[in-house]
């Protein structure tokens, strides 16, 4: 019961962004099996322990510059961790609806804000998808867009921390059953 009403709140943030008689399809987040998530922490982990070390003996005590530097340095495995668990996609009869974490607020100290933030794709802007299964239980889906220059927002490769090129869909169980529910949106049949 306490988890749903938590969930109901975080829920919110992204269907505030519905139009009023616009109706969710399909609502999803990143999700990591496990052998993915594991290989990820353990490499985490290892580069933490040597670039920490490194820097503890070069620095010796100078807990700031070093935690600072670490931020920098992991600025890509940050974005991926925290995504993992913040950013959300809702799929309505109109549109794609993305929720995604930015790093930048973070980076330059923007502590007031809400670091949450709500962008969308209407399917009359979406040429077509390309839908690339990761392993058997997720995949992410890249949206081919009319006009790329016109997307406010990017998005990242969860795996490995890049910025995409196109907005994507990342890490989506079922990802032919989502990419379906985009693809009769650009064919207007939902």
């Amino acid at each position: 019961m306490k988890d749903e009403i938590l969930d109901d709140i975080f829920e919110d943030n992204i269907y505030r962004s519905l139009e009023k008689h616009e109706k969710v399809i399909w609502d999803g987040k990143p999700q990591f099996s496990s052998s993915t998530w594991g290989r990820s922490i353990t490499s985490l982990i290892l580069r933490f322990s040597v670039v920490g070390l490194i820097l503890f003996w070069l620095f010796g005590g100078i807990t700031f510059l070093f935690l600072l530097f670490l931020i920098l340095i992991f600025q890509k495995d940050l974005i991926k961790y925290i995504s993992k668990y913040k950013n959300r996609y809702l799929i309505t009869d109109q549109r794609i609806i993305f929720q995604l974490w930015d790093i930048k607020d973070v980076l330059t100290l923007n502590w007031k804000r809400d670091y949450l933030h709500n962008y969308s794709i209407p399917f009359s802007e979406i040429n077509n998808i390309i839908i690339v299964e990761e392993n058997k239980t997720e995949g992410v889906i890249f949206l081919a867009v009319k006009n790329p220059t016109a997307i406010s927002f990017e998005t990242y490769n969860l795996n490995n921390g890049e910025k995409r090129h196109q907005p994507t869909l990342e890490m989506i169980e079922n990802v032919e059953e989502v990419g379906n529910y985009i693809r009769q949106g650009i064919q207007k049949k939902l």
